[in-house]
């Protein structure tokens, strides 16, 4: 049984764990990475909230980026939001879950706040889990000023890279506090300097204390992963 799962979001402060070996630390663990994050690390799975992401517009409605999109294709197995419309692409690789705005504990019966893909990648650790253990933060800063992503504009363009007009406005803690009712799960946010103060802030030297020493063959995660969702 997995008791424990590792989120990977686009936060600068993932530098500081790319500089303590994050990535070896990690590997062959449940590893949920936000988007970009497969350029860095390697995941058990790849989510995405924004459909442009997932067919290659990242940066108008009329450029698709191939290469963007053949690597996408690539990966070993990718779970996202259905978008709206009759009509939609889908990779072999993929696994659409509905659309849906209210909380539950059943992410099959659609996943909560749509709109951003972190609260999703936490939605589907919980139910992977089911919403019993331990699940880790990375790069969830919510970034009021300074730098918002650990990758460089020269590597990735995309539309939201280094825009925090939407974290300046917006309340974090009105997004994530609903996990913190279930007495079963335990978040921490690996950042002490994280705008997002629901959960337990730790440092990576305390992540990788705490993290416990099972690890897991992909591959059989992945097909755990897609008979529980499917």
């Amino acid at each position: 049984m997995v008791s424990e799962a590792i989120i990977l979001g686009g936060g600068a402060s993932i530098k500081e764990g790319l500089s303590l070996n994050l990535q070896n630390k990690i590997k062959n663990k449940l590893v949920i990475g936000c988007n970009f994050a497969f350029n860095h690390f390697e995941v058990t799975l790849t989510c995405f909230g924004d459909y442009d992401f997932y067919i290659g517009k990242l940066l108008n409605d009329d450029i698709i980026n191939p290469e963007h999109v053949q690597k996408l294709k690539n990966l070993p197995l990718i779970v996202g939001i259905l978008p709206n419309g009759e009509k939609y692409e889908q990779y072999s690789n993929t696994i659409f879950l509905k659309r849906g705005d209210s909380f539950n504990l059943d992410i099959k019966k659609g996943w909560y706040r749509a709109s951003l893909t972190g609260i999703l990648a936490i939605s589907l650790a919980g139910y992977l889990l089911d919403w019993n253990g331990k699940i880790f933060l990375c790069g969830f800063d919510w970034t009021k000023k300074g730098e918002s992503h650990y990758y460089s504009k020269d590597e990735i363009n995309h539309r939201g890279q280094d825009n925090i007009s939407y974290y300046q406005s917006h309340n974090p803690n009105a997004y994530f506090g609903c996990f913190t009712t279930i007495p079963t799960i335990k978040i921490y946010n690996v950042n002490l300097n994280s705008s997002i103060s629901n959960f337990q802030k730790i440092t990576y030297s305390q992540m990788f204390h705490l993290l416990n020493q099972n690890i897991y063959h992909q591959d059989n995660l992945r097909q755990f992963i897609r008979e529980k969702l499917q």
